[in-house]
């Protein structure tokens, strides 16, 4: 059992589904609204919710979510409220009018902007769109410029692994963040030939800890997400906390689909859906510890093969259950760790020397 009593801290929400890409790896699946989005009002009033439930921060997302006619409002509500606001664009809508907008928010703390390439050839291929690339790096700068604390997101899979070092030095030195994360698809648009393999997905653990160890995190402020790791032996200064301390979803975070249904993690597939705040106010569901069993009710009978003899399994609770539920159908037993890899002796070759693994087989 976890010793840890809930609070909700963080929310992610999918503003609307809208989207004016279309990503491959897209989970899911944006493009057009779903047809029971949401309104404006409805938002606010899940805001107000929040709040009460002294919630910390609202991480709006989408689809894109600038394209939801109500976002400023929205946004201007949560800073209101005491809320701080981050939000994740693909940038294609940030200009001059847009920025001044954003500058007005009330405790809009970070601005991520999704980045898939270093090349305008891989970023709008993945992101399914012309001119894609340019909009983000256009976005970057003039988020950049205008003061906000900006970084660029990369969702890497075997379509863009070879970018990263371009990646890198083209950010280098120019004072954003780079957070790398890897892709689970599970939406209608990919193949689930395009996922790195586990040694692949360690060799970018040892790309982040090499590069920050080479340039310093002033000068190159890298780190994987939450779905990279756990306890390398080996590796330092890969992720962004120090140490793994298992998943938040259902303990600290939550995700709300522009629906109003909620998931522990938005980044799961709908199948892990546990209500609708159309039906339920957050407190009642966020109270339910029946609807959040694998993080507040954990045992070790719900891991199988290494994770479960692991002896990081009470805190790491087989890592971020979203990636290898995506790769293997299930988060009983994660082959994405680094741990894992280095107990059996498999650690593949260095990037640095020898180069990214064929990514033919």
């Amino acid at each position: 059992m976890i010793n840890y009593t809930p609070r909700l801290l963080f929310i992610n929400v999918e503003l609307t589904l809208r989207c004016n890409l279309r990503c491959l790896h897209c989970g899911a699946t944006a493009g057009k609204a779903r047809v029971d989005e949401l309104q404006t009002k409805e938002w606010i009033l899940v805001m107000k919710q929040a709040a009460e439930m002294s919630c910390r921060e609202v991480c709006i997302l989408g689809g894109e979510p600038l394209l939801m006619p109500g976002w400023f409002q929205i946004a201007q509500a949560i800073g209101s409220l005491g809320m701080d606001i981050v939000l994740i664009t693909n940038g294609r809508l940030i200009d001059p009018a847009v920025v001044r907008q954003l500058q007005s928010l009330k405790r809009l703390d970070r601005i991520g902007v999704s980045l898939d390439g270093a090349t305008a050839d891989v970023h709008d291929y993945i992101r399914g769109r012309q001119g894609s690339f340019q909009s983000a790096l256009r976005a970057i700068w003039l988020l950049r410029d205008a003061g906000f604390e900006v970084g660029a997101i990369t969702a890497v899979s075997r379509l863009n692994l070879p970018e990263l070092f371009k990646m890198r030095d083209m950010l280098i030195g120019q004072n954003i963040t780079w957070q790398i994360q890897a892709v689970g698809g599970h939406g209608r648009r990919w193949s689930d030939e395009w996922h790195l393999t586990p040694e692949q997905h360690y060799q970018v653990a040892e790309f982040i800890a090499k590069s920050r160890a080479a340039f310093g995190v002033d000068d190159l402020p890298v780190a994987g997400s939450h779905d990279f790791g756990y306890f390398s032996e080996r590796l330092k200064g890969y992720t962004e906390l120090e140490v793994w301390p298992g998943c938040a979803a259902g303990l600290a975070t939550l995700g709300i689909c522009s629906s109003g249904r909620v998931k522990p993690c938005l980044s799961q597939p709908d199948s892990r859906i546990i209500g609708n705040l159309r039906e339920e106010p957050l407190k009642v569901i966020w109270e339910d510890d029946t609807r959040f069993r694998r993080n507040r009710n954990f045992h070790l009978g719900m891991l199988k093969g290494f994770c479960r003899k692991c002896p990081h399994a009470y805190i790491c609770r087989g890592g971020c259950p979203n990636l290898p539920l995506a790769v293997t159908g299930s988060d009983a037993d994660n082959p994405f760790c680094c741990y894992r890899l280095e107990r059996w002796g498999q650690i593949p070759p260095d990037p640095f020397e020898e180069g990214w693994l064929d990514l033919r087989k």
